[in-house]
């Protein structure tokens, strides 16, 4: 049990560092203002991919609650990064 909670708090403390990067990403990108209410419509969308972002994996569920649900919106990649560059390409699409 005690190797559950040290595994907790690292996940917490990670979550943490990741929501405040995401945080002064957006702000910086002009996603966001000052307060991180969002600058166009709805919320910004944050993509996570990588195996820790598998399905039953604990960070999205705590990111999306260390970020607030009104000004984020958290989900996990579905597709390969190249495969959504492409099909972003083929519409003509930029990237932040």
């Amino acid at each position: 049990e005690t190797g559950d909670s040290v595994a907790r708090a690292l996940i917490n403390d990670a979550v943490m560092e990741l929501a405040t990067l995401v945080r002064a990403c957006s702000r910086e990108s002009g996603l966001v203002d000052e307060t991180d209410r969002p600058l166009g419509r709805g919320p910004v969308g944050v993509m996570v991919a990588g195996g820790l972002a598998s399905p039953g994996s604990p960070i999205v569920p705590a990111l999306e609650a260390a970020l607030a649900p009104a000004r984020y919106r958290v989900r996990p990649l579905v597709v390969e990064p190249a495969e959504g560059a492409l099909a972003l390409a083929r519409r003509g699409r930029g990237f932040l």
